[in-house]
């Protein structure tokens, strides 16, 4: 799987938009997720989250 680097600007160019989204059209899915297999995916500084026994991803 080839990861693209978390950062403030697009790191390759972006043409036309062909996807629009507004909040309305916006649902949060959770599931649970290993921790370890997790955390290489998130952004520098971050770490899962616990709120529940297990750790969701979302």
């Amino acid at each position: 799987m080839n990861v693209e680097q978390v950062t403030p600007e697009t790191t390759r160019p972006v043409g036309r938009p062909i996807l629009g989204q507004r909040w309305l059209d916006l649902t949060f899915l959770h599931w649970p997720a290993d921790p370890a297999t997790v955390a290489p995916l998130l952004p520098p500084g971050t770490s899962p989250t616990f709120s529940t026994a297990s750790p969701t991803s979302g």
